[in-house]
């Protein structure tokens, strides 16, 4: 005759609770090791990037767009007497010195004057 097991019960119980404990566990640390990740870096095509060594050298950068573009210095340049631009000489932008001619004027009262003034010179 065949004796009924009193401890079967109590060792399948047992058993899952343990598996129950140990996937419980392991959940939580996944899920706490996923909160911990920081977010990825964006993906960038190939096509898009700029490859290349890094050299030393002026760095020249070109941008478009609509505006004016307004000067950090500006200086202004007076004039002995009052007169009319005749030829511009030099650009803005470009390197002066002392002695460099940047404009023509033209007064024709100076003009007229300098003329008398030759006449009765002679």
């Amino acid at each position: 005759m065949d004796v009924p097991r009193k401890s079967g019960r109590h060792r399948r119980l047992i058993r899952w609770s343990i598996v129950g404990f140990v996937v419980t566990a392991g959940v939580v640390a996944w899920v706490t090791g996923l909160r911990r990740l920081q977010p990825a870096a964006p993906e960038v095509e190939r096509a898009t990037l700029w490859i290349g060594t890094v050299r030393r050298g002026p760095m020249l950068r070109q941008v478009r767009g609509l505006g004016t573009l307004v000067p950090e210095e500006s200086m202004i340049v007076p004039a002995a007497a009052e007169g009319r631009v005749h030829r511009i000489r030099v650009r803005p932008g470009t390197p002066v010195s002392a002695d460099t001619v940047i404009l023509e004027l033209g007064n024709s009262e100076l003009e007229v004057a300098a003329v008398d003034a030759e006449f009765q010179l002679q």
